[in-house]
């Protein structure tokens, strides 16, 4: 493990608090007509808070009180460091600095140490070869049962209600959002959340704020490789691959009949170099598209098949352009090793 791997996002729902002064926080009130707004404190003095929430942004966390309790939602990072990972062993500290926040802001008492984890996102970051468009076919070949894929471009996102998992151009993110400009090049962030406290459970031996409390960094470190080899799978040399023209229009072939929506980055991944191919053959034939009318493609394909050999080559930096081979197993090494 060559860095820390970081907690992202958390989210306490704590029981335990005492409200002295609402003056910050922002009351949210949608009801019908006939129907009683929720209680959602009471005083020992009788009176009552009513409001269908409350809620509170301070510099280090998110405070919302509903009729369940309070949630308390935090970055551990954040607080230390722009954009790099805090070591686990610094959540107590964390702990210390979100109470007095919330104390300073109404909450005289909150017991987070009892509060329950409800999500848990973590998160491992590198500077990657290429920039982060160079990735795409190895994203979208990644794994997931019952989860939706989203592409949009400089993130990349698949999951569900419980699980998901987010890759994106954390250079591109502290720009846009922040205008933080980092020495780091093509540094990429994958961030593996889980969205509830099913999922929590599921994954972490952690029911309470108290169990987080008694992680390592290595045992979070483990959860996530895990999680992440069940996403990026094994790359298998399915066919063997030599320089005749015939054979690898045959290999092409092979992929494309098996119908799979990412066939061409299953091509790629069996060992082929695309760069190597275009300037040495395609070029010496001085026909892409007789090529092409050997797979009997039709002219959308045709069109997609250009465009998708012409991205890759644009956006993987010469060294490595044209081999998904070296981008699969680079990525694997740094996010799932």
């Amino acid at each position: 493990m060559s860095e820390i791997i970081g907690i992202d996002k958390l989210r306490l729902s704590a029981r335990e608090f005492k409200i002295d002064s609402i003056h910050n926080f922002t009351a949210i009130q949608n009801h019908h007509k006939d129907t009683e707004i929720p209680l959602i404190y009471r005083y020992k003095n009788g009176n009552e808070i009513r409001a269908n929430k409350m809620y509170f942004n301070g510099e280090l966390a998110n405070y919302t009180i509903n009729r369940y309790g309070l949630k308390v939602e935090f970055n551990p990072n954040k607080i230390y460091h722009n954009y790099k990972n805090a070591n686990l062993s610094r959540l107590p500290e964390t702990l210390e600095k979100i109470q007095k926040e919330a104390a300073d802001n109404g909450l005289p008492y909150v017991n987070l140490t009892t509060s329950t984890v409800s999500r848990i996102d973590v998160c491992r970051q590198s500077e990657m070869d290429n920039n982060f468009l160079a990735y795409q076919p190895v994203f979208s070949m990644l794994k997931a049962n019952r989860q939706l894929t989203r592409d949009y471009g400089t993130t990349y996102n698949i999951g569900n209600k419980s699980t998901g998992l987010v890759m994106y151009d954390k250079g591109k993110e502290l720009i846009d959002q922040r205008g933080i400009s980092i020495p780091e090049k093509n540094l990429m962030r994958g961030e593996v959340r889980y969205l509830n406290s099913k999922s929590v459970r599921a994954n972490f031996p952690v029911y309470y704020f108290s169990d987080l409390l008694s992680m390592t960094n290595t045992d979070i470190y483990e959860i996530y490789r895990d999680k992440m080899k069940k996403y990026i799978g094994e790359r298998k040399n399915v066919v063997p691959i030599n320089f005749s023209l015939y054979q690898e229009l045959e290999n092409m072939k092979y992929f494309l009949e098996e119908g799979k929506k990412n066939w061409f980055e299953r091509w790629l991944l069996s060992g082929f170099d695309i760069q190597q191919f275009v300037s040495d053959k395609f070029t010496s034939y001085n026909n892409l598209l007789t090529c092409f009318d050997y797979l009997e493609l039709n002219k959308h394909q045709k069109f997609r098949l250009k465009t998708k050999i012409n991205e890759y080559l644009n956006n993987c930096r010469p060294s490595s352009a044209g081999n998904l081979v070296n981008l699969f197993d680079e990525f694997k090494q740094k996010f799932a090793s």
